[in-house]
């Protein structure tokens, strides 16, 4: 793969010269790339590894990423996050423009470390930990901004409005049949008269994809929390739906559960929980149509959301653990 445009953007943006090619860490949403450049500092020259997020194109504007940039320097002092750094010309977006788009990039700094492949009933208190952390700082921040700062400037994932996109999104798809599209339909009006206090509290930040997938553990065991892409605003239950949700896939729900919401220890009911996962689940439903040029997804699609349906069903018939 060429990434002769990244390695412009590079030396010309950040002084950093690449002493090799730039490989890809990780595709989906986003592209990652590792970067291993040299940069000028005063007299001396400085070899680093740097982090280059390449955004999705037409997925978020300027004015969005910027604002996902404002929540990761207010929350640095709280959490250990990855730091964006900026460009020569002092901005922490930069954009590449050609004849068939704009491409939005930002740079981090790299942090060594490792993913936890086994999590256990202690990491999934750490991460309810973390996750508290997050909710309880980010309350103060919005708290203490003006009506016009930056950082409100992301997606809100409402009940209505992830209802509505899956809905479009889903009765489009040309691999679901007609059972699956009538399945989803009463499962989306069921959702939207079921009662339950989640409506009235949609408007808290939330990272929106908190899993071990975006856990860095470093060498000093401290962990780093990545990937606020999905960053936005909604109920503090679609945050705690992402690592239900991977509970409930990898069948450890009742083994790490009751740990993740000791660790959390937030006052959260059980129908805004469920609610909360089974909007995150359905979430992910929707996208999938939409982003069949993701190996994985393209992989019996139809299954993976007859699966996601499944859970759905059973986190609002109140089958699952709890």
């Amino acid at each position: 793969m060429s990434f002769h445009k990244e390695e412009s953007l590079l030396k010309e943006k950040y002084n950093i010269h690449p002493i090799s090619k730039l490989s890809l860490l990780h595709t989906g949403e986003n592209q990652i790339m590792i970067v291993k450049g040299k940069k000028r500092a005063g007299r001396q020259i400085e070899s680093n590894t740097y982090i280059l997020k390449k955004y999705r194109v037409q997925r978020f504007d300027l004015l969005q990423i910027k604002a996902e940039i404002e929540w990761l320097l207010s929350l640095k002092p709280y959490l250990f996050i990855s730091t964006p750094l900026k460009t020569a010309d002092n901005e922490y977006v930069s954009m590449v423009v050609d004849a068939s788009s704009t491409y939005y990039y930002v740079l981090f700094e790299y942090i060594t470390g490792e993913h936890i492949e086994n999590p256990t009933d202690e990491d999934y208190y750490k991460l309810g930990n973390k996750l508290s952390i997050l909710h309880k700082k980010s309350l103060q921040i919005t708290e203490n901004r003006a009506k016009d700062w930056l950082g409100f400037n992301r997606p809100t994932y409402s009940k209505t409005s992830i209802i509505t996109e899956a809905t479009e999104s889903l009765l489009k798809a040309s691999f679901l049949t007609i059972e699956d599209k009538t399945r989803w339909e009463d499962l989306a009006n069921r959702l939207t008269n079921l009662p339950t206090p989640f409506t009235t509290k949609e408007k808290s930040f939330v990272h929106g994809d908190v899993h071990f997938g975006n856990i860095l553990q470093t060498i000093t065991t401290e962990w780093c929390l990545l990937d606020f892409d999905e960053c936005g605003f909604s109920h503090y239950s679609f945050d705690t739906g992402v690592p239900r949700l991977h509970l409930i896939s990898s069948n450890q729900l009742q083994e790490c559960w009751r740990s993740f919401i000791a660790g959390y220890n937030m006052p959260l009911e059980e129908a805004e929980i469920r609610m909360g996962t089974a909007l995150r689940i359905l979430y992910m439903a929707g996208k999938i149509p939409k982003r069949l040029d993701i190996e994985h997804l393209r992989t019996n699609p139809a299954k993976r959301i007859q699966k996601y349906f499944k859970y759905i069903e059973d986190e609002i018939d109140g089958v699952t653990y709890f």
